[in-house]
């Protein structure tokens, strides 16, 4: 998954902003051993020369004072199987999105345990001399822009976290970023999860058998996760309404009236007709196979080469779906 997060940049002198540029294009960060080139760019600009052509556009215009520079890092999970060309690759396409019209310096590091990319953009553009504005929803917008981009290239993107459940904090966006987010390994593993469950009680053995304690009743108004690292979290704390207790109970009831109407009727009587009901059929066949796996096992607690469990549950890490979650909503 990659983010986008916005750097301040307080000092906003040209000498101050050479240095900056200077930091991002260090050859000890920006060399890539596998593609065997340094991963230095620029969009409207060359990238090495970045420097020079900033300061040029701005004597041009006369604009050497005020903010000069905008800087803004990309960051790739550790966990995504991106390779630094590939992420200088996806670094230049955003930009050009980002910021039409701007000259950008693009650069990538190599040197770190997550892949990331910085750049740095001249406040004043060079065709107009116009200054680039920033305001408090331009941050919302790039990191779209970044979610479009690597879904396009087969990566996943953060889930939304916009209503329903508490919103995101700054500190856990960028552990989310840096791949070190216990919340996101928990969302993770409830769409995996959900992916082979019919009901609550199948539901509750997944998450055990994944390490999770799982506390759910009727007296209590939220579902509540104890995680491996010994951390508990309430559902409404996954930043989305779809880890409601609500939400969950809901869902299983669609799935037991689909899965009660398939029964109702003779499958073979079904296929004749060209009848049925798809999803009940894709849910009746996980749920048979989930029920032949536990059939094979002496306990349920006891692991089982026959049964489920979270290496067996086939990846459903697809674009734009971090959480593993297609399909999930069968109501909707």
């Amino acid at each position: 998954m990659a983010t986008v997060t916005y750097i301040r940049e307080t000092r906003q002198h040209l000498i101050a902003m050479r240095a900056v540029m200077d930091y991002c294009m260090r050859k000890d960060k920006t060399w890539d051993a596998q593609s065997r080139q340094y991963l230095i760019s620029g969009v409207n600009c060359d990238g090495r020369n970045s420097i020079l052509e900033f300061e040029a556009t701005k004597a041009a215009h006369g604009k050497m004072d005020g903010i000069n520079f905008y800087q803004y890092v990309q960051s790739f999970s550790p966990a995504e199987p991106v390779t630094p060309a590939q992420a200088h690759k996806i670094a230049l396409e955003f930009a050009a999105r980002a910021w039409p019209g701007a000259e950008v310096l693009v650069t990538t590091h190599c040197d770190a345990r997550h892949v990331h990319s910085h750049f740095i953009i001249n406040s004043v553009r060079f065709e107009t001399g116009r200054k680039l504005r920033q305001d408090p929803n331009t941050l919302k917008f790039l990191r779209q822009v970044s979610d479009e981009i690597c879904q396009a290239h087969g990566l996943r993107v953060l889930p939304k976290y916009e209503g329903g459940g508490k919103k995101m904090s700054a500190r856990e966006y960028r552990a989310a970023r840096k791949g070190e987010s216990w919340k996101f390994r928990l969302m993770y593993d409830i769409g995996q999860a959900m992916q082979r469950s019919a009901n609550k009680e199948d539901f509750i053995l997944l998450m055990k058998r994944k390490g999770y304690e799982v506390k759910w009743t009727a007296e209590r108004k939220e579902i509540t996760f104890t995680c491996p690292n010994g951390k508990k979290c309430r559902g409404s704390r996954l930043h989305h309404e779809r880890y409601l207790k609500g939400s969950f109970e809901h869902e299983f009831r669609i799935r037991a009236e689909r899965y009660g109407r398939y029964l109702a009727g003779s499958p073979d009587t079904n296929q004749r007709s060209g009848g049925g009901d798809p999803a009940a059929d894709s849910l009746r066949r996980d749920r048979l196979r989930h029920s032949g796996a536990m059939a094979g096992r002496g306990s349920e607690d006891a692991p089982s080469r026959r049964g489920v469990s979270a290496d067996a549950v086939p990846s459903d890490r697809q674009a734009g779906d971090p959480a593993g979650l297609s399909g999930w909503q069968t109501a909707q």
